[in-house]
């Protein structure tokens, strides 16, 4: 059960939830429940308001928008444990190659390429 998040040990128990939920997706996403999703979008949302009231905006700022939203609001930079970093959109879902670390996801991320 997906609660709100109240202290940096929730908030990092949050986090590993949401990239093993991640790597289940990715490894079968046809095998993939609902209740998988539907937590994993909960997370989403409660790993999203942590991180607005706990983190500065930092490297956000310099995160050119979602190509397909055309806002930055809902970007986030997140880590899959076997690949690296990358800035994932929380709501269309679009996100970047790896990086090696958040600054270069972000940077990978800016200089895609302009969808036509």
């Amino acid at each position: 059960m997906v609660k709100i998040l109240k202290t940096d040990e929730q908030y990092d128990t949050a986090i590993d939830r949401r990239s093993k939920l991640n790597d289940i997706i990715s490894e079968s996403p046809e095998g993939t429940t609902k209740k998988e999703t539907d937590e994993l979008e909960i997370l989403a949302l409660v790993i999203g308001e942590y991180e607005k009231v706990h983190f500065p905006a930092g490297v956000k700022l310099r995160m050119k928008p979602c190509p397909f939203r055309h806002d930055k609001k809902e970007l986030i930079v997140d880590i899959h444990r076997q690949q690296g970093y990358f800035v994932f959109c929380r709501i269309c879902k679009a996100s970047g190659p790896y990086g090696k670390g958040e600054l270069e996801a972000v940077e990978i991320w800016n200089d895609r390429q302009k969808i036509t």
